[in-house]
């Protein structure tokens, strides 16, 4: 499969939040792991709001040197996308259907680039249980086990905060 990375445009919103509503509700996403009142806080059905929602925190922070959303896209449609604040990858997620296909390395590759180029020895990740062995098979150790994070309906979800050494900056 051919598909290529760039930064975000305010028009993918509805895009990636469907792509991260496929990622996580899918067969391959999170369901196993959790349940469904912490996937429907996670990645909610997207809406009007929902896109309104997510472009009005884009607006604000997209195109800033510390924040940056990167999609994967094949013939014109997002099928992954990553974002990095600082050195913490906030979110990486492949569409359902286009996993184990390298876009999620590819994703990781390009947040680790940057951090790196921004003089980050190590990026960061609060990583969903599911997601742990994708990170740890790209280098990632466990700094934090049994961590939460805490939706904005006050849905409370387990996670693990993970950690990889990027080695020098600009190397």
């Amino acid at each position: 499969m051919t598909y290529s990375l760039r930064p975000a445009r305010l028009a993918d919103s509805r895009a990636i939040l469907q792509c991260l509503h496929e990622s996580v509700h899918g067969a391959d996403g999170a369901a196993a792991a959790y349940a469904t009142e912490i996937l429907d806080a996670w990645a909610p059905s997207v809406t009007d709001e929902t896109v309104a929602n997510f472009e009005g925190a884009a607006r604000s922070s997209l195109g800033s040197e510390w924040h940056e959303i990167w999609v994967a896209e094949a013939s014109g449609r997002v099928i992954g996308f990553s974002e990095l604040w600082h050195n913490e990858l906030l979110a990486l997620y492949v569409a359902q259907g286009f996993g184990k296909q390298g876009i999620g390395t590819a994703l990781l590759s390009a947040a680790e680039h940057r951090a790196r180029e921004r003089g980050f020895h190590d990026i960061d990740t609060q990583s969903s249980l599911n997601a742990r062995p994708f990170y740890a098979g790209h280098g990632f150790h466990v700094i934090q086990e049994q961590a939460e994070l805490v939706w904005s309906e006050g849905v409370r979800m387990t996670c693990v905060v993970m950690r990889k050494h990027l080695g020098g900056a600009g190397g």
